[in-house]
């Protein structure tokens, strides 16, 4: 069930970490890349880099069953420091013909789930997928590859009118 809820590379982690937030351009203001978890549904922080057209590569997995779609990734840009989003999220582009099943990308609302900002609803870039491939092996993984630009960033923050995530997606099949 959903909720109502990557010039400079920098490697990141997956989202099973938690990382600082390196500062912003201006004092005070705190950029974060901050991912929705699929199970917990709480926000993990990322640092990220400034420069022309930053683009930042993550990495995130999820298994599910036949049929059964699963939220695997969900990105926004937040300043938490002022509880504002920092431009607006895209659509991530995914595989269109796959033979297991079926990537989607949405856009979401929701609150940070790590507590920060509890009175504001942030958007986020989703990623869902669904196997429907009957007759794979249990522990068959499906890989993708996601990218989505959050534009209108505020030149404040130091990370150019357009950012680029690139997301690395892998999802297993755990059967019927």
């Amino acid at each position: 069930m959903k909720l109502s809820s990557k010039a400079c590379a920098l490697g990141l982690l997956a989202a099973a970490s938690c990382m600082v937030v390196a500062g912003a351009a201006q004092a005070g203001s705190r950029a974060s890349l901050v991912a929705l978890s699929k199970t917990k549904h709480d926000a993990k922080v990322y640092p990220f880099a400034n420069g022309p057209d930053p683009k930042f590569p993550v990495s995130d997995s999820a298994s599910g069953k036949l049929n059964v779609t699963v939220e695997v990734d969900g990105w926004a840009f937040v300043d938490q420091t002022n509880c504002v989003q920092i431009g607006i999220p895209g659509l991530f582009t995914l595989p269109t013909a796959d033979p297991n099943g079926t990537w989607a990308s949405t856009i979401i609302r929701a609150h940070l789930g790590n507590g920060n900002c509890p009175d504001t609803m942030f958007d986020f870039a989703d990623i869902s997928f669904t196997w429907t491939k009957a007759d794979a092996k249990v522990g068959k993984t499906d890989f993708a590859k996601g990218v989505s630009k959050t534009t209108h960033v505020p030149q404040r923050y130091g990370l150019g009118r357009k950012v680029s995530i690139v997301d690395h997606i892998a999802f297993t099949y755990d059967g019927q």
